[in-house]
């Protein structure tokens, strides 16, 4: 996940479940704005059942579908 600049948000120990010597991360308590958000982009785009593998493609095919999206409602 490091070697693509990809920070998790939710720390290990983010839902309270494991006792561990890290503390809960700051920020946390954003997980319920981004999980909404991905939700509506998924509904919105169609992303519901994404058949392609890897973070490169995903990446393209999620460019790809919001770029359709833009230019459906720019015209």
């Amino acid at each position: 996940m490091f070697e693509n600049r990809i920070i998790p948000v939710i720390a290990i120990n983010g839902r309270g479940h494991c006792k561990s010597s890290k503390p809960k991360d700051s920020d946390y308590r954003k997980r319920g704005a981004v999980e909404r958000f991905f939700s509506l982009l998924k509904m919105k785009l169609n992303l519901l059942d994404v058949r392609v593998k890897g973070l490169q493609r995903v990446t393209v095919h999620i460019s790809g579908c919001i770029l359709g999206y833009l230019l459906k409602h720019i015209l």
